[in-house]
Order: structure tokens, then C-alpha cells, then sequence
């Protein structure tokens, strides 16, 4: 799943009063130039594929850091020692429960 989903953060919201109710219509005299964009777009995405920014990266990353319980009871509760030491499985498994 990780490889097919890009959050895009969306950080900008104009404000209401700001909204311009006419934009589609301002817009229709632009259309064909607008659909061009998006064909050349596809067009180059479909030649090197899917370069997302960093900003996209960054937030899909710490969408999938927050979602990752395991991990945080990993990085919280355990403790990395000697290869000889060992605890065992219902031993973990009651401190994940918890």
C-alpha cells in the first residue's frame, strides 16, 4: 500500500469571502490551454513516471510514521541489547497488549 498512496498536503485555504464564484466561467475561455497542460503532463509522467516533491513525500512519510503502531511500541518499549539476550514471545506480546 505504501508504494501506490501520495498524501498531497493541502496548506493553502482561500477564505470565503476571498472566493470568486465566477472563476469557472472567467476560466472557459481557457480551457484548451488548461487541457494542453494536463496532456503534456501526462505525457511526461507516462515517459519518466512520478517524480512527487518533497513536500508530498515528506507528508506521505509522516502519514505512515503516525499510522505505524508497531513501531512506536518498538521504538517505545524495547530496547536493543547483546545478541545473546533474549525475552520471550508472551513476554512481548503482553507488552503490546498493554
Amino acid at each position: 500500500m505504501r508504494r501506490r498512496l501520495l498524501l498531497v498536503p493541502f496548506v493553502v485555504q482561500i477564505p470565503t469571502e476571498e472566493r470568486d464564484p465566477a472563476l469557472p466561467h472567467k476560466l472557459e475561455a481557457e480551457w484548451a490551454a488548461i487541457l494542453r497542460w494536463a496532456l503534456d503532463g501526462c505525457g511526461e509522467w507516462r515517459r519518466i513516471g512520478l517524480q512527487p516533491p518533497k513536500a508530498v513525500t515528506e507528508a506521505t512519510e509522516a502519514y505512515f510514521s503516525d499510522q505505524d503502531i508497531m513501531q512506536q511500541w518498538f521504538d517505545d518499549c524495547i530496547e536493543v541489547a547483546a545478541p545473546t539476550c533474549f525475552l520471550r514471545t508472551n513476554e512481548l506480546f503482553a507488552s503490546w497488549r498493554q
